[in-house]
Protein backbone atom coordinates (compact mmCIF):
# COMPACT_ATOMS: atom_id res chain seq x y z
CA UNK A 1 0.00 0.00 0.00
CA UNK A 2 1.36 3.40 -0.84
CA UNK A 3 2.00 6.13 1.68
CA UNK A 4 0.15 9.42 2.01
CA UNK A 5 -0.53 11.00 -1.35
CA UNK A 6 -2.35 14.01 -2.66
CA UNK A 7 -5.98 13.25 -3.42
CA UNK A 8 -6.46 13.57 -7.17
CA UNK A 9 -10.29 13.28 -7.12
CA UNK A 10 -11.20 16.89 -7.93
CA UNK A 11 -8.78 17.08 -10.86
CA UNK A 12 -10.04 13.78 -12.27
CA UNK A 13 -13.73 14.60 -11.86
CA UNK A 14 -13.20 17.94 -13.58
CA UNK A 15 -12.07 15.99 -16.67
CA UNK A 16 -15.21 13.80 -16.77
CA UNK A 17 -17.95 14.80 -19.22
CA UNK A 18 -21.05 15.74 -17.27
CA UNK A 19 -22.45 19.01 -18.62
CA UNK A 20 -25.09 17.25 -20.76
CA UNK A 21 -26.26 14.97 -17.95
CA UNK A 22 -28.97 16.44 -15.77
CA UNK A 23 -28.73 15.21 -12.20
CA UNK A 24 -25.13 13.98 -12.43
CA UNK A 25 -23.14 14.99 -9.35
CA UNK A 26 -19.36 14.78 -9.38
CA UNK A 27 -17.87 13.69 -7.15
CA UNK A 28 -20.78 11.39 -6.34
CA UNK A 29 -22.13 11.32 -2.78
CA UNK A 30 -20.67 7.82 -2.30
CA UNK A 31 -17.13 9.15 -2.87
CA UNK A 32 -17.67 11.83 -0.23
CA UNK A 33 -19.45 9.60 2.31
CA UNK A 34 -16.87 6.82 2.02
CA UNK A 35 -14.02 9.35 2.34
CA UNK A 36 -12.48 8.17 -0.94
CA UNK A 37 -9.02 9.37 -1.85
CA UNK A 38 -7.96 8.95 -5.46
CA UNK A 39 -4.32 7.94 -5.66
CA UNK A 40 -3.76 7.24 -9.37
CA UNK A 41 -5.63 7.62 -12.62
CA UNK A 42 -4.81 6.67 -16.20
CA UNK A 43 -7.60 8.07 -18.39
CA UNK A 44 -10.10 5.40 -19.39
CA UNK A 45 -7.77 2.62 -18.14
CA UNK A 46 -7.00 2.62 -14.40
CA UNK A 47 -8.22 4.14 -11.14
CA UNK A 48 -6.65 3.53 -7.72
CA UNK A 49 -8.50 4.65 -4.61
CA UNK A 50 -7.84 4.50 -0.87
CA UNK A 51 -10.50 4.01 1.80
CA UNK A 52 -10.76 3.95 5.56
CA UNK A 53 -12.72 0.97 6.89
CA UNK A 54 -15.18 2.14 9.56
CA UNK A 55 -15.62 -0.05 12.63
CA UNK A 56 -19.38 0.47 12.23
CA UNK A 57 -19.21 -1.93 9.25
CA UNK A 58 -17.54 -4.82 11.09
CA UNK A 59 -19.26 -8.17 11.52
CA UNK A 60 -19.58 -9.86 14.97
CA UNK A 61 -16.06 -11.32 14.57
CA UNK A 62 -14.62 -7.85 13.96
CA UNK A 63 -13.95 -8.20 10.21
CA UNK A 64 -15.25 -5.78 7.60
CA UNK A 65 -18.59 -6.83 6.12
CA UNK A 66 -18.22 -8.30 2.65
CA UNK A 67 -21.08 -6.16 1.38
CA UNK A 68 -19.33 -3.00 2.51
CA UNK A 69 -16.11 -4.07 0.77
CA UNK A 70 -18.18 -4.81 -2.37
CA UNK A 71 -19.59 -1.27 -2.17
CA UNK A 72 -16.03 0.10 -2.14
CA UNK A 73 -15.25 -1.92 -5.26
CA UNK A 74 -18.43 -0.59 -6.88
CA UNK A 75 -17.44 2.95 -5.93
CA UNK A 76 -14.04 2.72 -7.63
CA UNK A 77 -15.09 0.62 -10.64
CA UNK A 78 -18.18 2.79 -11.22
CA UNK A 79 -16.13 5.95 -11.55
CA UNK A 80 -13.61 4.25 -13.83
CA UNK A 81 -16.48 2.92 -15.93
CA UNK A 82 -17.94 6.43 -16.22
CA UNK A 83 -14.56 7.70 -17.40
CA UNK A 84 -14.08 4.84 -19.87
CA UNK A 85 -17.56 5.24 -21.37
CA UNK A 86 -17.51 9.04 -21.31
CA UNK A 87 -21.00 8.95 -19.79
CA UNK A 88 -22.85 7.40 -16.85
CA UNK A 89 -23.06 3.63 -16.52
CA UNK A 90 -25.33 1.21 -14.67
CA UNK A 91 -23.94 -1.86 -12.93
CA UNK A 92 -25.44 -5.01 -14.45
CA UNK A 93 -23.30 -7.54 -12.60
CA UNK A 94 -20.84 -7.27 -9.71
CA UNK A 95 -18.91 -10.27 -8.41
CA UNK A 96 -16.54 -10.21 -5.44
CA UNK A 97 -14.13 -12.93 -4.33
CA UNK A 98 -12.89 -12.61 -0.74
CA UNK A 99 -9.38 -13.82 0.08
CA UNK A 100 -8.54 -12.58 3.58
CA UNK A 101 -10.35 -10.48 6.19
CA UNK A 102 -9.91 -6.78 6.80
CA UNK A 103 -10.15 -5.64 10.41
CA UNK A 104 -11.40 -2.05 10.73
CA UNK A 105 -10.04 0.57 10.99
CA UNK A 106 -7.33 -0.88 8.70
CA UNK A 107 -7.25 1.20 5.49
CA UNK A 108 -7.41 -0.44 2.08
CA UNK A 109 -6.56 0.43 -1.52
CA UNK A 110 -8.48 -0.68 -4.58
CA UNK A 111 -7.01 -0.70 -8.05
CA UNK A 112 -9.45 -1.04 -10.95
CA UNK A 113 -8.58 -1.67 -14.61
CA UNK A 114 -10.78 -1.54 -17.69
CA UNK A 115 -10.91 -4.92 -19.42
CA UNK A 116 -13.05 -3.72 -22.31
CA UNK A 117 -15.03 -0.60 -23.13
CA UNK A 118 -17.53 -0.68 -25.96
CA UNK A 119 -20.42 1.54 -26.98
CA UNK A 120 -22.92 -0.26 -24.76
CA UNK A 121 -20.93 -2.32 -22.21
CA UNK A 122 -17.88 -1.66 -20.02
CA UNK A 123 -16.15 -4.52 -18.17
CA UNK A 124 -13.79 -3.82 -15.27
CA UNK A 125 -11.66 -5.91 -12.89
CA UNK A 126 -10.28 -4.75 -9.55
CA UNK A 127 -8.10 -5.89 -6.67
CA UNK A 128 -8.12 -4.71 -3.05
CA UNK A 129 -5.05 -4.63 -0.82
CA UNK A 130 -4.59 -4.20 2.93
CA UNK A 131 -2.11 -1.86 4.63
CA UNK A 132 0.64 -4.50 4.21
CA UNK A 133 0.05 -4.72 0.46
CA UNK A 134 -1.55 -8.17 0.69
CA UNK A 135 -4.41 -9.04 -1.64
CA UNK A 136 -7.69 -9.16 0.29
CA UNK A 137 -10.28 -9.48 -2.48
CA UNK A 138 -10.92 -9.21 -6.21
CA UNK A 139 -13.98 -8.06 -8.12
CA UNK A 140 -15.34 -7.92 -11.62
CA UNK A 141 -18.19 -5.83 -12.98
CA UNK A 142 -20.16 -5.57 -16.18
CA UNK A 143 -21.81 -2.19 -16.78
CA UNK A 144 -24.32 -0.87 -19.27
CA UNK A 145 -23.52 2.50 -20.81
CA UNK A 146 -26.40 4.95 -20.42
CA UNK A 147 -27.60 6.55 -23.65
CA UNK A 148 -27.17 10.25 -24.30
CA UNK A 149 -30.11 12.19 -22.89
CA UNK A 150 -32.56 13.46 -25.48
CA UNK A 151 -32.05 17.08 -26.53
CA UNK A 152 -34.80 19.42 -25.40
CA UNK A 153 -36.75 21.20 -28.10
Amino acid sequence: MSGPAEDMSQKIFASFPHDAWEGVTLPPPSFVTKQTRTLAYEPRKLLRSAYPTPVEYANPAGALLGGYLSSLFDNTMGMLGYAAAGRPIITLHLSTTFIRPVVPPEPIEIEARVVSAGRSVVTIEASAYNANGKLIATAQTVNQVVRQPAAES
